[in-house]
Protein backbone atom coordinates (compact mmCIF):
# COMPACT_ATOMS: atom_id res chain seq x y z
CA UNK A 1 0.00 0.00 0.00
CA UNK A 2 2.82 2.20 0.74
CA UNK A 3 4.73 1.87 -2.31
CA UNK A 4 1.27 2.58 -4.60
CA UNK A 5 0.63 5.63 -2.42
CA UNK A 6 3.72 7.11 -3.39
CA UNK A 7 2.92 6.90 -6.42
CA UNK A 8 -0.66 8.58 -5.94
CA UNK A 9 0.15 10.86 -3.89
CA UNK A 10 1.45 13.29 -6.54
CA UNK A 11 -1.47 12.62 -8.17
CA UNK A 12 -3.60 13.27 -6.32
CA UNK A 13 -2.04 16.40 -4.23
CA UNK A 14 -1.77 17.93 -8.10
CA UNK A 15 -6.48 18.23 -7.88
CA UNK A 16 -6.29 18.98 -4.40
CA UNK A 17 -9.12 22.16 -5.27
CA UNK A 18 -10.05 21.93 -8.60
CA UNK A 19 -13.19 22.47 -9.47
CA UNK A 20 -13.01 20.54 -12.35
CA UNK A 21 -10.75 18.20 -13.76
CA UNK A 22 -10.26 16.52 -17.25
CA UNK A 23 -8.68 13.26 -18.60
CA UNK A 24 -5.13 15.29 -19.11
CA UNK A 25 -5.60 16.22 -15.12
CA UNK A 26 -5.83 12.49 -14.20
CA UNK A 27 -4.55 9.96 -17.04
CA UNK A 28 -5.67 6.19 -17.27
CA UNK A 29 -2.40 4.56 -15.48
CA UNK A 30 -3.43 7.13 -12.59
CA UNK A 31 -6.62 6.43 -12.47
CA UNK A 32 -5.50 2.23 -12.33
CA UNK A 33 -2.97 3.41 -9.52
CA UNK A 34 -5.93 4.52 -7.25
CA UNK A 35 -7.63 1.33 -7.85
CA UNK A 36 -4.92 -0.59 -6.84
CA UNK A 37 -4.07 1.93 -3.87
CA UNK A 38 -7.30 1.25 -2.65
CA UNK A 39 -7.03 -2.82 -2.84
CA UNK A 40 -3.83 -2.39 -0.71
CA UNK A 41 -5.01 -0.48 1.83
CA UNK A 42 -8.69 -3.11 2.00
CA UNK A 43 -6.71 -6.23 2.14
CA UNK A 44 -4.21 -4.57 4.74
CA UNK A 45 -7.17 -3.67 6.73
CA UNK A 46 -6.68 0.19 6.05
CA UNK A 47 -9.64 2.67 5.42
CA UNK A 48 -9.28 4.04 2.07
CA UNK A 49 -7.70 7.24 1.58
CA UNK A 50 -9.08 7.63 -1.77
CA UNK A 51 -12.46 9.59 -2.71
CA UNK A 52 -13.66 8.27 -5.82
CA UNK A 53 -16.97 9.61 -5.75
CA UNK A 54 -15.39 13.26 -5.53
CA UNK A 55 -13.04 12.72 -8.23
CA UNK A 56 -15.43 11.34 -10.61
CA UNK A 57 -18.40 14.02 -10.24
CA UNK A 58 -15.41 16.92 -11.15
CA UNK A 59 -15.72 15.49 -14.26
CA UNK A 60 -17.76 16.78 -17.60
CA UNK A 61 -21.00 14.84 -18.10
CA UNK A 62 -19.20 13.55 -21.21
CA UNK A 63 -16.03 13.02 -19.61
CA UNK A 64 -17.39 10.47 -17.56
CA UNK A 65 -18.34 8.56 -20.58
CA UNK A 66 -14.42 8.27 -21.52
CA UNK A 67 -12.83 5.12 -20.34
CA UNK A 68 -11.74 4.38 -17.90
CA UNK A 69 -13.45 7.38 -15.85
CA UNK A 70 -16.15 5.46 -15.31
CA UNK A 71 -13.57 3.01 -13.02
CA UNK A 72 -14.30 6.19 -10.97
CA UNK A 73 -17.91 5.75 -10.55
CA UNK A 74 -17.79 2.37 -10.05
CA UNK A 75 -15.35 2.17 -7.31
CA UNK A 76 -17.31 5.17 -5.44
CA UNK A 77 -20.55 3.45 -5.81
CA UNK A 78 -22.02 6.31 -8.24
CA UNK A 79 -22.31 4.00 -11.27
CA UNK A 80 -23.67 0.10 -11.54
CA UNK A 81 -21.97 -2.82 -13.64
CA UNK A 82 -24.79 -2.54 -16.20
CA UNK A 83 -23.86 1.65 -16.74
CA UNK A 84 -19.89 0.79 -16.67
CA UNK A 85 -20.47 -2.26 -18.83
CA UNK A 86 -23.11 -0.02 -21.37
CA UNK A 87 -20.19 3.18 -21.69
CA UNK A 88 -17.51 0.31 -22.77
CA UNK A 89 -19.45 -0.94 -26.06
CA UNK A 90 -17.28 0.54 -29.09
CA UNK A 91 -17.96 0.10 -32.58
CA UNK A 92 -13.91 -0.64 -32.63
CA UNK A 93 -14.19 -4.58 -31.19
CA UNK A 94 -9.96 -4.16 -30.55
CA UNK A 95 -10.62 -1.34 -28.31
CA UNK A 96 -13.69 -2.59 -26.73
CA UNK A 97 -11.77 -6.17 -25.98
CA UNK A 98 -8.75 -3.85 -24.70
CA UNK A 99 -11.44 -2.16 -22.43
CA UNK A 100 -13.18 -4.99 -21.25
CA UNK A 101 -9.97 -6.37 -20.37
CA UNK A 102 -9.37 -3.72 -17.91
CA UNK A 103 -13.13 -3.12 -16.85
CA UNK A 104 -13.62 -6.84 -16.03
CA UNK A 105 -9.94 -7.16 -14.15
CA UNK A 106 -10.82 -3.84 -11.83
CA UNK A 107 -14.40 -4.95 -11.31
CA UNK A 108 -12.81 -8.59 -10.07
CA UNK A 109 -10.46 -6.50 -7.20
CA UNK A 110 -13.07 -4.10 -6.21
CA UNK A 111 -15.16 -7.68 -5.28
CA UNK A 112 -12.32 -8.83 -3.82
CA UNK A 113 -11.77 -6.27 -1.45
CA UNK A 114 -16.37 -6.65 -0.97
CA UNK A 115 -15.30 -10.64 0.06
CA UNK A 116 -17.19 -11.08 -2.99
CA UNK A 117 -15.33 -13.94 -4.12
CA UNK A 118 -17.13 -15.60 -6.21
CA UNK A 119 -18.09 -12.42 -8.38
CA UNK A 120 -14.40 -11.81 -8.59
CA UNK A 121 -13.60 -14.66 -9.90
CA UNK A 122 -16.16 -14.27 -12.61
CA UNK A 123 -14.35 -11.14 -13.29
CA UNK A 124 -11.24 -11.61 -13.30
CA UNK A 125 -12.38 -14.97 -15.99
CA UNK A 126 -14.45 -12.38 -17.99
CA UNK A 127 -11.14 -10.30 -17.89
CA UNK A 128 -8.98 -13.23 -19.22
CA UNK A 129 -11.66 -14.13 -21.74
CA UNK A 130 -10.65 -11.12 -23.84
CA UNK A 131 -7.28 -12.51 -24.95
CA UNK A 132 -5.42 -9.42 -24.55
CA UNK A 133 -2.75 -10.90 -23.76
CA UNK A 134 -0.06 -7.50 -23.69
CA UNK A 135 -1.95 -6.42 -20.95
CA UNK A 136 -0.63 -6.67 -16.82
CA UNK A 137 -4.89 -7.14 -16.33
CA UNK A 138 -4.62 -10.48 -17.85
CA UNK A 139 -1.69 -11.56 -15.53
CA UNK A 140 -3.26 -10.24 -12.84
CA UNK A 141 -6.49 -12.08 -13.66
CA UNK A 142 -4.55 -15.87 -13.66
CA UNK A 143 -3.32 -14.93 -10.41
CA UNK A 144 -6.37 -13.69 -8.85
CA UNK A 145 -8.07 -17.22 -10.62
CA UNK A 146 -5.18 -19.88 -8.88
CA UNK A 147 -5.19 -17.39 -5.76
CA UNK A 148 -9.03 -17.24 -5.20
CA UNK A 149 -10.63 -20.49 -3.53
Amino acid sequence: AETTRQNTEPILSALKGKNNITSSDLESNDIFYLCYQYYFEKMSKQNSTIEFKNLYNLFSDEEKKVWPIPLLGLYGGELTVEKMESLIQNTDKYKMRMDKCEAYFYLGLLRVCENKNQEAKKYFQLSKDQQVYDYIETTGDSYFLQKIK
